[in-house]
């Protein structure tokens, strides 16, 4: 009985040392190896374990606006944003006449509750003048971009707009009057000076044109520029030699040339081009026929 005890004491004995062994602290594994019985996280597993990760936040409570209660007006601001909208939409293809009418009058409605309520509202104004200038109404369109002018006198951009949309109806001596309003605020802008060209050349005025252009282009490019209001107006012959003329001044001129080509050939580019280059900061040559922005 006494050894049987002493064998199960010492039994105990070297099981305790083992469990103690299995306890004791290991030594590190090496640099860049996981430990053995180590496994990767989800967020590891998903986005790997580099140093630099950080979990991201959770994202902040979402503004809740505030409702309009009844009966409240709504805001001149918000007035204009879906009149604007309304707008776009009205000329939008395959819309009929009536339903284009319906939004052309909600939104001249929208302008003028905004301009009730706010009577310098620039974007009310400049909205509603656009509106009727669209519409075909030109005296509306013009005296509203006045009241606009009117409550902003140094915004030299809303003087070239009211330009652009007197040259729309052909208003070539409003038009010039106006752009001389806008060089006066902002008297070395390009832009503005081959409007006030491109009206004066309209007018007639070919010396007076060619010396408002010429602060802005070459030579060449002002023939060539002239030529093709020559063009537009019908007086083919007179624009070709223009344009002969700037090809001769400047041997490089491609454009030049490459118009010269397509008259010759019996393919003259569409009227409209040289009228978009007069309002085209990016297109001083006149390039191919394409709507102006300001009627489309």
């Amino acid at each position: 009985m006494d050894g049987r005890w002493k064998r199960w004491v010492c039994a105990g004995f070297v099981a305790g040392a083992v469990g103690c062994n299995r306890n004791a602290v290991q030594p590190p594994e090496p640099p860049g190896l996981p430990a053995p019985d180590s496994k990767p996280s989800l967020l590891q597993a998903a986005f790997g374990n580099h140093p630099t990760f950080k979990p991201q936040a959770p994202p902040s409570e979402p503004v809740v606006t505030k409702p309009r209660k009844p009966g409240e007006p709504i805001k001149p601001e918000t007035e204009v944003e879906l009149a604007a909208a309304e707008v776009e939409g009205a000329f939008m293809e395959g819309r009929s006449a009536v339903d284009r009418d319906r939004l052309l009058d909600t939104a001249r409605q929208r302008y003028q509750r905004a301009l009730k309520a706010d009577p310098k509202n620039k974007g009310a104004l400049v909205g509603l003048a656009h509106l009727y200038a669209k519409c075909g109404d030109k005296d509306r369109a013009v005296a509203t971009f006045r009241a606009a002018l009117k409550a902003s006198p140094k915004d030299h951009e809303l003087a070239h707009q009211m330009a652009a949309v007197q040259v729309q109806f052909e208003d070539w001596e409003g038009a010039a009057r106006t752009c001389q309003y806008a060089l006066s605020l902002d008297p070395e802008n390009r832009t503005y000076h081959r409007t006030l060209g491109y009206c004066q050349a309209q007018l007639g005025r070919w010396q007076e044109a060619g010396e408002t252009l010429m602060k802005v282009m070459p030579e060449a490019k002002v023939r060539y520029f002239l030529g093709r209001v020559l063009i537009d107006q019908n007086r083919v012959a007179e624009g070709r030699q223009m344009i002969q003329q700037a090809a001769a001044i400047d041997p490089q001129f491609e454009t030049a040339k490459d118009f010269l080509a397509e008259l010759d050939a019996g393919r003259p580019r569409p009227q409209g081009g040289v009228r978009q280059a007069a309002f085209d900061a990016n297109d001083p040559d006149g390039g191919p026929g394409t709507v102006p922005a300001h009627e489309r």
